[in-house]
C-alpha cells in the first residue's frame, strides 16, 4: 500500500483556501508544518492521512471524492485494472451460471415433457379402463 500512498496528490501547505483548525481524523489541533491537503482543500495530519492511505483508502475521509486526476496516472491505473479484473472475473462468473442455468432449463423441459408423456399415458389408460368397466357391466 506503501506505492498508492505515493501517488496521492497530497502537499505540504502551510495556507489552504479553506483552513480547517483541526485535523479531520484525528480531531486535533493542526500546526502548519504537519499539514497536508487534497485538491477538495480538506486538511490532515501528514501522519494520519499516511495511515489512512498505507490501508488502501485513497478517497476524502470528509467529502469521499476519489481522487482521480490526470497527473495522478499511476493510482488511476491500479484502479482501473482492479476495476477492470473485478469487470472480467464477474463477466465470467455471469456467463458460467449462464450456461449452467440453460442447463438446469434444458433438464427441466426434458422431465416437464416426460412427465406430459405420463400424464397422457395415465389418462388414457384411465378412459381406457372406464370403458371397459362400462362395457363389462352392460
Amino acid at each position: 500500500m506503501k506505492l498508492i500512498a505515493c501517488f496521492l496528490p497530497l502537499y505540504l501547505v502551510s495556507t489552504v483556501l479553506y483552513s480547517d483548525e483541526h485535523c479531520l481524523i484525528c480531531k486535533k489541533n493542526l500546526a502548519s508544518n504537519d499539514k497536508k491537503v487534497l485538491l477538495c482543500q480538506h486538511t490532515f495530519h501528514e501522519s494520519c492521512y499516511d495511515v489512512l492511505a498505507e490501508h488502501g483508502h485513497v478517497d476524502c475521509p470528509k467529502c469521499s471524492g476519489f481522487i482521480d486526476e490526470p497527473y495522478n496516472g499511476a493510482l488511476h491505473l491500479i484502479h482501473s485494472c482492479s476495476t477492470n479484473s473485478l469487470i472480467q472475473s464477474l463477466t465470467a462468473s455471469v456467463q458460467q451460471t449462464n450456461s449452467e442455468l440453460e442447463l438446469v432449463r434444458n433438464e427441466l423441459r426434458q422431465e416437464k415433457t416426460q412427465l406430459d408423456n405420463l400424464t397422457i399415458g395415465l389418462c388414457s389408460m384411465f378412459i381406457f379402463g372406464v370403458v371397459v368397466l362400462y362395457c363389462v357391466r352392460r
